[in-house]
């Protein structure tokens, strides 16, 4: 059973189909995924995404907010959710990170972060992607 089904829209031919494992997924668009709960861990995974620990990602793009990260690593919640730690992502210099606890206990198992990080995808690589929620 596969996780990901990508629809490749090719101009001069067929549409083809890609069956993937999550795993596999992430390999194949050199994915990097962390949660962190601190600003540490999200100086850290700036670093190991080749970035800077003074990048901040743009908000509309990425879903993450530079207030939401400082009240999480003062409170070690963040302010107006469930959210004790935030979900990143990032491929080819661009950050995907949300809020992750809020979703799950809405019984939701994508983070915005991984929705925007499959838009851009989408978006980069001419194709769709569909995946199972499990």
């Amino acid at each position: 059973m596969t996780d990901i089904l990508i629809l490749w829209n090719q101009e001069d031919s067929e549409p083809k189909l890609e069956k993937l494992f999550i795993v596999d997924f992430f390999k194949k668009f050199k994915i990097h995924q962390v949660i962190i709960c601190n600003l540490g861990g999200w100086e850290n995974f700036l670093m190991e995404s080749g970035l800077t620990i003074n990048y901040i990602p743009d908000f509309y793009e990425s879903g993450f907010s530079k207030e939401d990260l400082e009240t999480l690593e003062s409170l070690d919640y963040i302010d107006d959710t469930d959210g004790h730690s935030f979900d990143c992502f990032s491929i080819n210099g661009h950050i995907f990170a949300s809020p992750y606890q809020d979703y799950i206990e809405t019984g939701e198992h994508l983070t915005s972060s991984f929705q925007k990080l499959l838009w851009h995808i989408e978006k980069t690589n001419n194709c769709q992607i569909f995946y199972k929620l499990s």
